[in-house]
């Protein structure tokens, strides 16, 4: 009756509001709802029991058409108008601010006088907030006490205690005043709290000073809110505060029941498992309501804590008590509820009894049931997935006992037991439909991008409908005599959803079992289910261990980690996979399913093997059966499989090396050609049965495609390549002819797999992926491949199918592959539709190089002999406006070993190396067949291209190539060629450019001079004759623009009185290449060492001439020779030579000296006297300065040495001398520090002048 006035009085009150509600007069305030209690940070919320509330139906009233409105408006307080309304609604305004900022500000503040103000409310509101603040809890009670209007005082306390530790809106610490801050728009979004912004605090210590300000009658909101604060300390320590609430503190303990209450109250929500104890002290042991109900929570969770047999006596007995005393039907259906978590530890008699009893006549099972399935669907995508397993427990096990009561009388419970199986398969359907097993990075032996997208997609599929684990599902599944109460349409789907968790729990034989049963009822969904058990199988009974073959990327290396030495185990456990593969097959085609698909079948039997493993024979015939009674699209799939693995995986050294095979070379070959047989085979026993099929006629065709391809790479004999080469053509051919059989009788949907691999074959393979650019691609049968399809009933519609499988599989083709396989297509499609796309791709290709051109120049004649060497300019001849749109050609000059260096970069994808080391590998191995390739030398990257004379085009030079033809033979330079990268709009795309074909003739033994221009000769003697030494060293070294030609055309070696002992020829090189704007030029270096031995004795005097340059002139009429240069070792000290000296002959063996330097010192000695004796008659004569030559000869040195002879007075140097002297502190001045200067090799030079000079002025 109170409940129903309650109510009434409630709707009543509310009218007012709503009716204002209604009323368009002013927006609508921002509502902020802070929950009632208040989580700790960085703890899980606790469960909080919700209380029935009964809210009364909201009041509509209808427009004046008596139309009700589109929504309910949002109901707006009423202003305040009294000055207690205005005080209340500013002390509940207040924003508290605990973090430290907020506390040290406030304490800043009220050290401060304060400034008067005439609202006196207004600074009674800013006494209340900065004392909260600061933590002045005795005079924040007393100003409490103080405010003047009835009610304040609660209210204040109130809004303290649910809103002191919410975090400051904004970004300051010091709140500015009530008045000062500006209204929230209507909708804003409000200012979450930074990241790294400090959190309210609050200690224990001032939790209970808080307690202390309660007011007189607390209800049980204060309670709550308190509970939350207490929460809000952190790691409370609840023994020290039962001990301070045993004496009282404020409303709260001390020897009051009602006080002793609300302790219970407060500490209820924080008392878990073992500190249950501390809040059962202050629980009466009445059969008051609420101390039954708060007693049976506490013990049971007491015992959670601390699971002894005392613990569960006394938590069961207090529910119990609870159940029996209590007239609230809500506190009941908890104590059972509480009851079922707890029965299940009691003994099975005891146990059963009680469970019968809740579904007696009259009892709460009924109820439960919907509580139970309620919280079940309520909570699937929940994340505490431990409570939606405890439901799922508890669903079962109130199940179990309405089972185990009613026995076999279960008309009136159908309904409910459906109802609760319908709970079940909630959860069950959402696991089996996204639970994925989560796996970590660190389990990944090589990082799988694609795989690695997969698993992160299936987590966050996992994340958001949040499954729980297969195990709970199926710990918890109905039963037997459960699944025998359901109707039929629920059977089966809980059936098939069991089915399907056992599989995501890799329970593969429970899950046949259930399939087995399923097939009865619904074969549609047993035949789904056993399509996935044979996937989920293979997934098992991987032999690999869930690794998967790491194929070699194209540029990238591999690195396969090193296993522990053993024995691998992969064939034992290959052996019992094929074995229980093939019961599992046996068992399911005992079934009213039909044949799970072939696809499925073939995959299972994949999974069975080691990824390095070859099928044989003998296992294919135990799991698939006799080949010629195989279903045709199983063996297809089959042969398909194989043919595939044969051509990449089973031949590839670094499958073999990850699996640990220890094969070597000669061992993958034989088991290579083991499986071709076993393919072969397999095809050859299909087609006998069925001969007609021409899909098994196709993979015949393209197998022996490939095993040709193989035996051709293998070097097999040619008879043995021809063989398979002539039967795979011929069978592409019959495969085709079958096939158009096929499609006149039965008007299939048009396919063009026959035509593509009979087309990808004439391209190199069958397949397209393992085309490469080496292999030339075979055009001939292209016509053969239009004709095919020209003969057919629907040639218009195969020859739109193969050109939309064209333009499909262009998007994935490699870019050196894509525009010679856009070519090939249109001689297949001619004309047709269908094929625009491709023809406006190779019309595009055609335009680029129509305007880039490969282009090879011999430096000088064609006649280029046989026995000397001669040169080969490379380069790029192009458009100004390619140039421009390509970015420039330079960047084929890049060089790197490899793709990843720090100096190339992949320009496109299966990029394997640097441009110019794909260039100079092409030129090595195209010129190599018939020219000895001595040196590739190649421009730098800065290298700008260059006019040529024609107009809009240009030249970018790339490689001087130094060649020597190997015999009389060589007729011709080969066609040379160079991959070029453009964007088309499918991507990157490789265009070759090749060079034309040049005559030459090397039969002459000598050919014509190569074109020479600056040619330097130096000379450098090395002359030390005596009694030991007998021999000297000529070097002649030649350098310039061109090829350095022999010897006898530079100089004359006939030296008189010297014969050559030794003449050693060190080579033709090529320094650098430069490009001008006017020519290309390569600049060469030789070097010859001559051995010269005197023609007679070593005691006797030697003049040595230098030999002389000849006089042979270039074609211009210029001297072959244009600078000569002549050097002589004296001691260790290199000096350049005058020419006129050089040619008129050196003395090499001079007589001894010392007599010479024994008078001239004596003579010295004299006029050194005699100089003495005029410097005393006259000592205002200027005296010559000494000078002597520097220890090091450095061109600092040297030219200050000259600047101060230069000064020297006037008598010391002759005018002609001194301006002689002023040419040549020019010449070293420009030679040695000039900006354009080139490096040389001045040290001797430099110590002959500085001597020169010192001898001169001396």
């Amino acid at each position: 009756m109170i409940r129903r006035f309650t109510v009434l009085l409630f709707g009543c009150s509310a009218l007012p509001f709503i009716t204002l509600g209604q009323a368009p007069a002013k927006p609508t305030p921002r509502t902020i709802i802070t929950p009632a209690i208040r989580v700790k940070p960085g703890a899980p919320p606790k469960p909080a029991r919700s209380l029935p509330v009964r809210i009364p139906r909201p009041i509509i009233t209808p427009d004046g058409n008596g139309t009700p409105p589109a929504a309910r408006k949002v109901r707006i307080p009423a202003k305040p108008k009294t000055p207690q309304e205005k005080l209340h609604a500013a002390l509940t305004a207040v924003k508290f601010d605990r973090t430290p900022d907020g506390i040290l500000n406030a304490l800043d503040e009220l050290t401060k006088k304060a400034k008067p103000q005439k609202d006196k409310d207004k600074t009674a509101v800013e006494r209340f907030r900065r004392l909260a603040n600061a933590g002045r809890w005795d005079e924040l009670g007393e100003h409490i006490q103080s405010l003047p209007y009835e009610g304040s005082p609660e209210k204040a306390y109130r809004h303290l205690i649910s809103s002191l530790l919410r975090a400051p809106a904004t970004g300051t610490s010091a709140s500015r005043p009530l008045s000062s801050a500006p209204p929230i728009p209507v909708g804003s979004k409000v200012t979450s709290l930074p990241a790294g912004k400090p959190r309210p605090m609050l200690t224990q210590e001032d939790f209970v000073e808080i307690l202390k300000l309660a007011p007189a009658e607390p209800n049980d909101a204060d309670i709550a809110a308190l509970a939350n604060l207490l929460r809000g300390v952190g790691q409370a320590n609840l023994s020290r505060l039962a001990k301070q609430l045993e004496t009282g503190i404020g409303q709260f303990g001390g020897d009051q029941p009602d006080g002793r209450k609300r302790v219970a109250q407060l500490l209820q929500p924080l008392a878990d498992k073992s500190q249950a104890e501390i809040a059962l002290k202050f629980v009466p042991k009445s059969d008051e309501d609420w101390a039954l109900e708060m007693r049976a929570d506490l013990l049971h969770k007491l015992w959670s804590g601390q699971p002894s047999p005392p613990n569960l006596s006394a938590a069961w007995r207090a529910n119990e008590k609870l159940i029996a005393t209590t007239e609230d039907d809500t506190k009941r259906l908890d104590g059972i509820k509480r009851g079922f978590t707890l029965v299940a530890k009691l003994p099975k008699t005891r146990a059963n009894e009680w469970m019968s009893k809740q579904f007696r006549e009259g009892g709460p099972g009924l109820k439960l049931i919907q509580l139970v399935q309620s919280d079940v669907q309520r909570n699937v995508r929940s994340a505490n997935f431990s409570a939606r397993g405890e439901n799922l427990r508890s669903l079962k096990q109130i199940i179990g006992a309405l089972l185990d009561e009613t026995g076999s009388d279960l008309a009136k419970w159908k309904l409910p037991l459906t109802i609760a199986a319908e709970a079940w398969l909630v959860e069950a359907e959402n696991t089996a439909k996204y639970y994925r097993a989560t796996v970590t990075r660190s389990n990944m032996t090589v990082y799988n991008p694609v795989y690695e997208q997969q698993r992160i997609m299936a987590q966050q599929s996992s994340n958001r409908y949040k499954p729980i684990t297969p195990t709970l599902v199926i710990e918890h599944a109905p039963g037997a005599d459960w699944l025998a109460a359901l109707p039929e349409s629920r059977r089966t789907r809980v059936m098939a959803a069991l089915a399907e968790t056992l599989l995501k729990n890799r329970k593969i034989v429970e899950a046949l079992d259930e399939i087995e049963r399923l097939a009865k009822l619904d074969p549609i969904s047993a035949k789904r289910i056993a399509n996935i058990l044979l996937g989920g199988w293979a997934q098992s009974r991987n032999p690999n261990g869930g690794a998967k073959p790491r194929m070699p990327t194209v540029g990238m290396s591999v690195y396969i980690p090193p296993r522990p030495s053993g024995t691998p185990l992969t064939r034992a456990k290959q052996k019992r996979n094929l074995r229980e593969l093939g019961q599992i097959l046996e068992r399911l085609a005992k079934l009213p399913i039909g044949p799970p698909e072939p696809r499925t079948i073939v995959a299972a039997f994949e999974g069975a093997h080691s990824f390095a493993e070859v099928y044989k024979l003998d296992d294919i015939r135990q799991v698939f059966g006799e080949p010629e009674k195989m279903p045709t699209e199983s063996l297809a799939t089959l042969v398909n499989s194989m043919r595939q693995r044969l051509a990449t995986s089973w031949r590839a050294p670094q499958i073999q090396q990850q699996a640990d095979t220890k094969r070597g070379e000669p061992q993958i070959k034989a088991e290579v050609l083991a499986g071709y047989d076993t393919l072969l085979a397999l095809l050859d026993d299909g087609l006998k049965a069925k001969p007609d099929v021409w899909q098994l006629k196709l993979q015949q065709a393209a197998a022996n495609f490939d095993l040709a391809e193989y035996q051709y790479g293998n070097k097999a004999e040619l008879e043995v390549y021809v063989k398979h080469r002539e039967a795979a053509f011929e069978g592409f051919s019959e495969a085709a002819a079958l096939y158009t059989l096929q499609t006149s009788v039965t008007a299939d949907k048009p396919s063009v797999l026959v035509f593509q691999l009979w087309f990808n074959a004439n391209l190199g393979a069958s397949d397209l992926s393992y085309v490469t650019r080496q292999q030339i691609p075979e055009i001939s049968n292209l016509q053969k491949i239009r004709d095919a399809i020209l003969v057919m009933p629907d040639s218009e519609g195969h020859l739109k199918a193969f050109g939309e499988s064209v333009t499909n599989t262009s998007r994935r083709l490699t870019p050196e592959l894509k525009p010679r396989y856009l070519r090939a297509s249109l001689a297949v499609l001619e004309n047709h539709p269908a094929g625009e796309p491709a023809r406006e791709l190779v019309q595009h290709y055609n335009d680029l190089l129509d305007e880039v051109k490969l282009v090879a120049q011999i430096d000088g004649s064609d006649e280029i002999g046989h026995t000397k060497p001669f040169g080969l300019f490379i380069g790029l001849r192009h458009t100004s406006d390619i140039e421009r749109e390509a970015g420039g050609f330079a960047r084929y000059l890049v060089g790197g070993s490899s793709t990843g260096t720090p100096y190339f970069y992949p320009r496109y994808p299966g990029q394997r190396q640097a441009p110019r080391d794909d260039l100079e590998e092409h030129l090595g191995k195209k010129l190599g067949e018939n020219f000895e390739v001595q040196s590739i030398t190649f421009h730098d990257t800065k290298t700008q291209s260059r006019t040529i004379g024609e107009s809009g085009w240009r030249e970018t030079p790339l490689a001087y190539v130094l060649l020597k033809a190997k015999d009389a033979s060589v007729d011709r330079i080969p066609e040379l060629q160079m991959d070029l990268d453009f964007y088309d709009s499918l991507g990157p795309a490789l265009l070759p450019v090749t060079t034309a074909t040049q005559i030459v003739d090397a039969r002459p033994e000598s050919a014509p001079a190569r074109p020479v221009a600056e040619l330097e000769l130096t000379q450098t003697l090395d002359a030390h004759l005596d009694n030991e030494n007998k021999e000297i060293t000529l070097e002649l070294h030649a350098t310039g623009k061109g090829l350095m030609p022999s010897l006898d055309k530079l100089v004359n070696v006939k030296i008189p009185g010297f014969k050559i002992t030794k003449k050693d020829d060190q080579g033709l090189s090529i320094a650098r290449v430069e490009s001008g704007a006017s020519s290309v030029n390569a600049v060469s270096e030789r070097t010859w060492l001559l051995t010269l031995k005197p023609a007679h004795d070593a005691g006797e005097l030697h003049t040595f001439k230098f030999p002389e340059p000849t006089m042979t002139t270039n074609s211009d009429g210029s001297k072959l020779v244009a600078k000569s240069v002549f050097k002589q070792y004296n001691d260790a000290d290199l000096v350049e030579v005058d020419s006129e000296f050089a040619l008129a002959g050196l003395v090499l063996n001079p007589p001894p000296t010392w007599p010479w330097f024994a008078g001239s010192a004596a003579v010295l000695l004299l006029l050194g006297i005699g100089a003495w004796r005029m410097a005393r008659r006259d000592d205002g004569q200027i005296v010559a300065p000494v000078y002597q030559v520097p220890d090091v000869c450095t061109p600092f040195a040297v030219i200050d040495l000259l600047h101060r002879i230069d000064a020297a007075p006037p008598k010391s140097l002759g005018a002609s001398h001194r301006d002689q002297l002023r040419g040549t502190i020019r010449d070293l001045e420009q030679i040695h520090f000039a900006p354009d200067t080139t490096q040389t090799n001045g040290h001797g030079d430099l110590q002959a002048v500085a001597r020169d000079w010192v001898g001169k002025v001396s």
